[in-house]
């Protein structure tokens, strides 16, 4: 973790929102703590590409007051060129903007709610494309700003996306952000995607505070992995509720198709039959992390019993494939 001294000269002022208490007769002493190594090659980057983020820092200490959760970066009235020559001299030293983030929430309040990594018929974003979402949910009553926020897919990288600056979600309320790598069409749309094979996703203040986090395994098309109940619950399988309240419905499937299949009883104890309208070509059951705990080869037969008394109780997701493709999926659980 790397330390810098820095000295700010009179003239300049350093900004921390959170309280104006600097006195610019005087020279303020500052003291910078990254959690990466190479902040300061970190600033440099940022500042060279243009880049209006702020680099959080772990701490920031101004004449021996201490700051947490602390974004900083170049003011803009520094000269810098591509060669790494600063005008005047020693402007990386001069020219550092802190703006106070206002405190995380506790853990709990803010989620990951439910996410989409396979949207091959679904909601659009607003350039009408398909792609994949995330879903936060404001499990309390109060307000809550983003502000020093950041979502990620690489735990290595908890900075990656960082939410945009003023975002506030009301009580109970939920927010959508577009994970399709096209910052052009909108603040809310991240720089990273997710694999539908399975990866991970987490929502941090960009440093060691987690707020939420998930390793998430095989992905359906058209059919969300969110929490259950709302807010709160385990991840399943489920109808997707973009910026709604997560339900499980008996069933879901691609949009104009009907139902065709039945399961029962549901809740089982040992035996789940599936009757179906049309001939069964494939029959998978995944648990809750998405992993695929049994196979079945129906061979076009419209009536399948399976033997599940391995599986221990809980909450699973039967996804039938007809022989001409239709596909549904259903939740069902086990005692």
């Amino acid at each position: 973790m790397k330390q810098r001294l820095l000295f700010i000269v009179c003239a300049l002022p350093v900004l921390l929102q959170a309280q104006n208490f600097f006195d610019q007769t005087v020279i303020q002493e500052i003291k910078l703590t990254f959690f990466q190594t190479n902040g300061d090659a970190k600033l440099d980057s940022l500042k060279s590409a243009n880049e209006e983020v702020y680099l959080l820092a772990k701490s920031v200490e101004v004449n021996g007051e201490l700051f947490d959760s602390v974004g900083v970066k170049y003011k803009g009235n520094s000269a810098y060129n591509t060669t790494g020559i600063f005008s005047p001299q020693r402007a990386e030293h001069e020219f550092y903007t802190a703006t106070a983030f206002p405190p995380p929430p506790n853990v709990g309040d803010l989620v990951i709610n439910e996410f989409l990594a396979d949207n091959a018929d679904g909601t659009t974003d607003e350039a009408g494309q398909l792609e994949d979402w995330v879903e936060l949910y404001n499990n309390t009553t109060n307000a809550i700003d983003l502000t020093g926020l950041y979502l990620t897919d690489d735990a290595a990288n908890a900075a990656k996306w960082p939410f945009p600056a003023g975002v506030s979600m009301p009580g109970n309320s939920y927010l959508i952000v577009w994970l399709d790598e096209d910052g052009m069409q909108g603040p809310l749309h991240a720089n990273f995607k997710l694999k539908a094979a399975g990866e991970f996703v987490m929502l941090s203040n960009g440093g060691s505070t987690v707020l939420d986090s998930l390793s998430f395994g095989q992905q359906l098309p058209d059919i969300s992995f969110g929490r259950f109940p709302n807010g709160t619950g385990p991840f399943t399988y489920m109808p997707t509720t973009f910026a709604a309240n997560n339900s499980l419905q008996s069933s879901t499937n691609a949009p104009g198709n009907p139902d065709f299949v039945q399961i029962f009883p549901n809740p089982f104890t040992d035996l789940l039959t599936i009757q179906s309208s049309m001939p069964l070509a494939n029959i998978q059951v995944f648990n809750t992390l998405g992993q695929s705990v049994a196979t079945v080869n129906p061979d076009n037969r419209n009536e399948v019993i399976l033997d599940l008394q391995n599986l221990p109780s809980g909450l699973y997701f039967a996804h039938c494939t007809a022989e001409n493709g239709i596909i549904q999926g259903i939740n069902v659980a086990k005692h």
